[in-house]
């Protein structure tokens, strides 16, 4: 991955996703498909699905989606885009539009006002730049429709 130390072997942004997708696919099979006693429901949460379709649809927040320390670990508003599809697939819902998601820039900070943050003596917690109200919004958006194309995806592959 351009710009990370040592990640040639890695590939493009695109064929490193496809790794990581394909990886966690394995594990679901094996889930699945190797417990003798129980089973196991096991489903994927599409964090770097939505990852690349900002990559692909708006790369200047892609670029934002990560610490600028490492430029691989999440950012905080990496870390929003996370959480908003572990919500959207787990409760297979959209983020409500309600006190839950933040509307302002207020309630933006409050979700990180007790963060530990990462990497403290290079940047300051002040310093920690956080999703705009805009961003949240695309980003809940962008998160609820990649676990739609997910749940369409793996539903048509079971046909």
């Amino acid at each position: 991955l351009q710009g990370i130390n040592n990640s040639q072997d890695l590939g493009t942004t695109s064929q490193f996703q496809q790794k990581v997708r394909e990886g966690i696919q394995s594990y679901i099979q094996v889930l699945q498909h190797d417990n003798k006693t129980t089973t196991i429901s096991a489903q994927m949460a599409p964090v770097g699905t939505a990852f690349l379709h900002v990559h692909n649809d708006n790369y200047e927040l892609w670029e934002k989606l990560f610490d600028p320390w490492d430029n691989f670990h999440p950012s905080p508003t990496g870390t929003f885009l996370q959480g908003c599809v572990l919500y959207c697939t787990m409760f297979d819902t959209a983020l409500p539009p309600t006190a839950l998601c933040p509307r302002t820039n207020e309630e933006i900070a409050a979700l990180w006002k007790d963060a530990r943050m990462m990497h403290p003596k290079k940047k300051g917690k002040d310093g920690v730049e956080l999703p705009s109200v805009s961003e949240v919004e695309y980003l809940m958006n962008v998160a609820w429709d990649v676990c739609q194309m997910e749940k369409s995806s793996s539903s048509s592959s079971k046909l």
